[in-house]
């Protein structure tokens, strides 16, 4: 799924720090940004274990469309399974990891045909907390 959102770009001839907030529940999380968007991105860590609901934003910061493709790697030792997705430019997606790799833990290598941007998020189900944080980029 991709959406229409406001996608935010900092610039500044100094050294800045930036991140993000988000709120659920009665907490909060705090992430920080990403320096540069990149092609090749780990996420050492997932869980669709309930209570866990597990997501992975995808933001294209480029005006053509890229291929994304997500392998997971499951904790278990069954073998990975791919999932691609497609990105319009300068658009975010959202891809629903819950329903792709239910009840499991696993890692995951996100790789695309053109630099993107690469974040995890994982609430409990219930939305009494969550917490979010970039992917890292090889």
């Amino acid at each position: 799924q991709t959406c229409a959102l406001p996608i935010f770009r900092l610039e500044s001839d100094v050294p800045i720090a930036a991140e993000r907030s988000i709120f659920v529940g009665g907490g909060g999380h705090i992430a920080s940004g990403v320096t540069q968007p990149g092609t090749e991105w780990y996420l050492a860590e997932g869980d669709t274990i309930p209570p866990f609901a597990q997501s992975i934003a995808l933001l294209n910061p480029t005006d053509q469309n890229v291929t994304v493709d997500i392998t997971f790697y499951p904790e278990s030792g069954l073998p990975p399974r791919l999932h691609s997705v497609r990105l319009r430019p300068m658009s975010r997606g959202t891809v629903n990891v819950s329903q792709i790799m239910p009840n499991t833990r696993f890692s995951a290598r996100v790789q695309a045909d053109k630099a993107i941007v690469v974040e995890r998020t994982l609430f409990y189900e219930d939305l009494r907390g969550g917490t979010s944080g970039p992917a890292i980029m090889k």
